[in-house]
């Protein structure tokens, strides 16, 4: 069985015949809750897209001007905290949330040290991601709205 293509975001978007209204990415190994994060973004007319390394996070940030990077804090510290850093040194920059395990504060501090935008305990990350992605593709700025290429 093979499994989707990662590599194009817009594959990955719910069937329209809209553009993307914005770009996630997560890096992230845990099956379930990627699935929970691809259709709720989709759900929002956002273009999602899963990687499992630097590599991959930078070529799927591509040029989206309206990107935002969702980084499990577990899937390795150091990995996590890297993904961070690279994603918050992006031009145009997107937006980074780290979540982490609530018993796992050191997790949080590096999160913040790397750049994160939001760090949130997964829990609350979890009972939140629908309106922080409702949010992302329907920002009150309407002149900042702009599509992926």
């Amino acid at each position: 069985m093979q499994e989707p293509s990662t590599n194009n975001p817009k594959s990955e978007l719910a069937a329209t015949d809209q553009a993307p209204k914005g770009q996630v990415v997560a890096v992230l190994t845990d099956l379930m809750f990627d699935s929970r994060l691809r259709s709720t973004a989709q759900a929002q007319g956002l273009a999602y897209q899963s990687v499992r390394s630097l590599k991959e996070l930078e070529r799927s940030l591509g040029s989206c001007s309206r990107a935002m990077v969702i980084v499990d804090m577990e899937v390795n510290a150091t990995s996590a905290a890297d993904a961070i850093a690279q994603s918050a040194s992006h031009s145009p920059k997107p937006t980074v949330i780290a979540y982490y395990p609530h018993v796992q504060t050191n997790l949080h501090h590096q999160a913040v040290e790397a750049g994160a935008d939001l760090v949130l305990p997964r829990s609350r990350f979890s009972t939140e991601i629908t309106g922080i992605l409702a949010a992302h593709a329907n920002p009150d700025n309407k002149e900042s709205v702009r599509t992926c290429s």
